[in-house]
């Protein structure tokens, strides 16, 4: 098995009239996807031990209950970054 940092690549797509949740949760279901991309950046970063270095899974711009709602249905926990520890 070969080991990258891959990310999926989804299909952007829908009618005006969806709203970003129900494309977002289309995302997280795969329904959209159709392959994945190694990017250039991300590639680079090595392991380390100490800091973590972390992404965000979703469109951060969406509020603090849609975002924990996506989450929590779509990859099975709950953020307690900063950020939504603050409730933001």
């Amino acid at each position: 098995m070969i080991r990258i940092n891959a990310f999926r690549i989804d299909l952007v797509g829908g009618s005006c009239g969806e709203d970003l949740l129900s494309l977002a949760a289309a995302a997280v279901e795969g329904e959209g996807a159709v392959g994945h991309a190694v990017y250039m950046l991300p590639s680079f970063y090595n392991h380390d031990c100490g800091e973590e270095l972390r992404i965000c899974y979703i469109d951060a711009s969406m509020g603090y209950e849609a975002r924990q709602t996506l989450l929590s249905q779509g990859f099975g926990f709950c953020c307690n970054c900063l950020r939504c520890q603050s409730g933001d």
